[in-house]
């Protein structure tokens, strides 16, 4: 009976975690595929952005942060509409010269127009923080990448709870 009653508020608390992310829980998500539909038409649902919500893409090395910046780009990408045409890339400047920058031609060729993509970039982690909370207000963007990295102590669970 234990088990019974555990199970139901297991799931009643998957609906609720499921319902505040604003996405279907993921024994919906991972139905069958329907006819007339491929399967990579499913996987690409999986892995879109719930919109208004703040994600957080990590790479564990330096040398892998720019497969991290294309994924975060690469689910950005599906954000855009013609009412937020607008994608925001924040980054520090200091970071900037160390690591690059997107590229414009790798972007078109990885099928996101570059003249969507808006560049900021920021001196400190305080303006970069400032310019996110901005643009998250602003109605013409889409979503907004903020490049650190690192893990700058102002980038804490206060700030992230913030945004």
């Amino acid at each position: 009976m234990q088990n019974v009653t555990r199970e139901h508020d297991l799931s009643v608390l998957r609906a609720r975690i499921a319902a505040i992310e604003k996405r279907p829980p993921l024994a919906e998500a991972a139905r069958p595929v329907p006819a007339g539909r491929r399967e990579d038409e499913d996987w690409q649902a999986l892995l879109s952005l719930p919109a208004g919500l703040l994600h957080e893409v990590y790479a564990d090395e330096q040398r892998n942060g720019g497969a991290a910046l294309g994924f975060a780009l690469g689910l950005g990408k599906g954000l855009l509409t013609p009412e937020r045409p607008a994608l925001l890339y924040l980054h520090l400047v200091h970071e900037g010269q160390e690591l690059g920058l997107p590229y414009g031609a790798g972007l078109m060729s990885f099928g996101m127009d570059p003249g969507s993509l808006i560049l900021g970039r920021m001196q400190t982690l305080t303006e970069l923080l400032w310019a996110v909370e901005e643009a998250i207000a602003c109605r013409a963007v889409a979503g907004v990448v903020a490049d650190v990295a690192g893990a700058p102590k102002g980038l804490d669970f206060t700030a992230s709870r913030r945004l």
